[in-house]
C-alpha cells in the first residue's frame, strides 16, 4: 500500500475504531491490489471500492485519501463478518469475507515479523 494511503488508513482506523489491517485488506481486494491504474474503471471508486451510488460527492470518492476515510468509517462494527457483509452487500459472497479476513491475518503477521526483525518495540512500548 502506498505509504500516504497507509498513513490515512491508520488515522481513520484510530478515529473510527477499526482494525487498520482489516481496512488495508479491504483496500487490497476492492482497489485491485492498490493499483492506481486499475482503480475506478467500474461503478466502484478509489482504493476502498466505494459504490458510485454512495451519497458522497464525486470529489470525495475520487480522492484516494478521502475515499479511504469514507471506506474505513463504513467498516465500523464489532463483528468483522457482519461488517464485511454490509460493506459488500450488493455482490456479497462468502469467499469475499474469507479472502478479506485471511488477508487481514496475513498483513498482521507480516507487520509483527517486521517489528520483530527491526528490533523496534511492539505494542504500547512502540508509542
Amino acid at each position: 500500500m502506498p505509504s500516504h494511503w497507509w498513513e490515512e488508513v491508520k488515522r481513520s482506523s484510530q478515529r473510527y475504531n477499526v482494525n487498520p489491517f482489516l481496512a488495508a485488506a479491504v483496500a487490497w481486494i476492492e482497489g485491485n491490489g492498490w493499483d492506481n491504474d486499475r482503480i475506478g474503471r467500474s461503478p466502484y471508486w478509489g482504493p476502498m471500492g466505494i459504490n458510485e451510488q454512495c451519497p458522497v460527492p464525486y470529489r470525495v470518492l475520487s480522492n484516494p485519501l478521502s475515499n479511504i476515510r469514507v471506506g474505513v468509517a463504513a467498516l465500523r462494527g464489532s463483528n468483522p463478518e457482519a461488517v464485511l457483509k454490509r460493506y459488500n452487500a450488493k455482490w456479497f459472497k462468502d469467499h469475499y469475507i474469507r479472502d478479506v479476513l485471511a488477508l487481514q491475518r496475513q498483513l498482521e503477521r507480516r507487520a509483527q515479523f517486521l517489528v520483530r526483525f527491526s528490533g523496534k518495540p511492539a505494542g504500547r512500548e512502540a508509542s
